[in-house]
């Protein structure tokens, strides 16, 4: 696919400047603002319980090595260079992948950390973090889809060359606006950000039983580097103020099919809060519609897990890897959807038992044994859809010795107020006890009335 309907060189970085200049949260619509709160406060839980994960702990250990009184960490502790805790605090908001998708990718996991980090560093308001935030999703989920989504189309589903090197800008934008760049150091810290994104990786590790660390994508890293950007750019270094447009654009070297650039026209409307999805269960968010299917079963037929004899799986996007039983790293336990599956069943807590790297416990590892994986078959007159609109079609079968039962979905369900703050409170509780938890999920929903953004770190005891 060529450049075809590609706006001028410079066009896209003078759009986000422009976006950047006159961007005022009060004129954001009322729903943006509450869902930006929602993915404060969803991250921020993922984050916190995160940090005690093997790669939170990884993660955290390498930022300590750079104590400067600048930000915090999730983990707790003394302030680090701001660069270290937006990469350590990014690592842990992903490392159990419970924190949300979208718009367009785990770009929550970036503009939550990387945003709350320099906020925090900046004295900046709760209100400032919550504009940074809603920046940061807007510019990065608009320049992810119009990447991404052409691919998807081409190739008919996954292409062979997949990943979210736009997620550096879900750092890079909020810099931009909490360091105070002007329109042309916005557009060089874009240019910079568009050749420090790192590399489409997501189905190399997609294809692997016990995938490294660093997952789909080092987002870890694009945290770091976009706010580098930003930095780098005030000091005078330039970067490629047309690195977006024309057929050897951005869209070209991330190892896209094409660009839609009707997406690229404008930014700030209409906002990309539909296709961003919170997620109910630690796992690759479309594993999320087999383990409610089977947890509905459960449920509603009053089963207990030593009746089951048999459940078959069938998702409709099964990656290679998850075909293992999870037996390995915490890693391995991510992958596997059988090895989640059989979790949800049993109603493992906390969820970060889930991928603690240690063997299930004997009712979990019994049902990993007892699962298969069967090709999904769609049901007479199901219409496929879009990912980005949901569109995550999943059936399950549970056999008892007297009955079979089955469950379908298509599409992926939205999580209320009410279950992300439980979810939050469940997440936080174990490292923080639940007051505390409890006066975060306030906090985070409450945002614009904070008058530190730091706040939201305070009383977290050293891991």
């Amino acid at each position: 696919m060529s450049a075809d309907g590609s706006p001028p060189p410079g066009t896209i970085s003078s759009k986000v400047a422009e976006y950047l200049a006159g961007f005022r949260l009060a004129e954001q619509p009322e729903d943006v603002r509450r869902f930006a709160k929602h993915m404060v406060l969803d991250t921020l839980g993922c984050m916190i319980a995160g940090a005690h994960t093997p790669s939170g702990r990884a993660a955290t250990a390498l930022a300590r090595e750079w104590p400067l009184p600048q930000a915090r960490l999730a983990a707790g502790g003394a302030p680090v260079c701001v660069e270290r805790a937006a990469f350590a605090n990014t690592i842990a908001a992903n490392a159990s992948d419970f924190e949300s998708v979208g718009p367009e990718g785990h770009m929550g996991a970036v503009a939550v950390p990387a945003a709350l980090a320099l906020a925090e560093w900046r004295g900046a308001t709760g209100a400032a973090l919550l504009g940074a935030v809603i920046a940061g999703l807007e510019v990065s989920g608009r320049i992810g889809a119009a990447l991404r989504r052409p691919s998807s189309v081409a190739a008919g589903g996954i292409p062979l060359v997949r990943g979210t090197p736009h997620a550096i800008f879900a750092a890079t934008v909020p810099a931009a606006l909490l360091l105070g760049a002007d329109r042309e150091t916005a557009r060089n810290a874009l240019g910079i950000a568009a050749y420090s994104a790192h590399l489409p990786t997501l189905r190399k590790v997609m294809a692997s039983p016990d995938p490294p660390m660093t997952k789909y994508d080092h987002l870890g890293g694009m945290s770091l580097e976009g706010i580098d950007a930003v930095r780098l750019a005030l000091r005078g270094f330039t970067g490629d103020k047309d690195a977006f447009e024309g057929d050897l654009g951005m869209w070209r070297f991330s190892g896209a099919l094409g660009c839609d650039w009707s997406l690229l026209e404008s930014f700030g409307g209409p906002w990309m809060i539909g296709p961003t999805f919170f997620k109910r269960y630690p796992c690759i968010l479309y594993e999320n519609t087999l383990l409610i299917a089977a947890r509905r079963i459960v449920d509603e037929h009053g089963l207990e897990p030593n009746q089951i004899e048999r459940i078959v799986i069938r998702p409709s996007r099964p990656s290679p890897g998850a075909y293992g039983d999870g037996r390995g790293s915490s890693m391995a336990q991510w992958m596997s959807v059988r090895h989640n599956v059989a979790h949800a069943i049993c109603g493992t807590r906390p969820y970060s038992a889930w991928q603690n790297g240690e063997p299930p416990p004997p009712a979990v590892a019994r049902l990993i044994e007892r699962t298969t994986i069967e090709p999904y078959v769609a049901a007479a007159g199901e219409i496929a859809g879009n990912y980005w609109d949901g569109y995550s079609p999943a059936s399950v079968t549970i056999v008892t010795a007297t009955a079979a039962y089955d469950e379908r979905m298509v599409d992926l369900p939205r999580l209320s107020e009410d279950d992300l703050v439980a979810k939050f409170v469940e997440n936080v509780a174990s490292v923080a006890g639940e007051r505390r938890a409890r006066e975060l999920a306030a906090m985070s929903l409450q945002l614009e009335a904070l008058p530190r953004a730091g706040a939201l770190l305070d009383g977290l005891e050293p891991a």
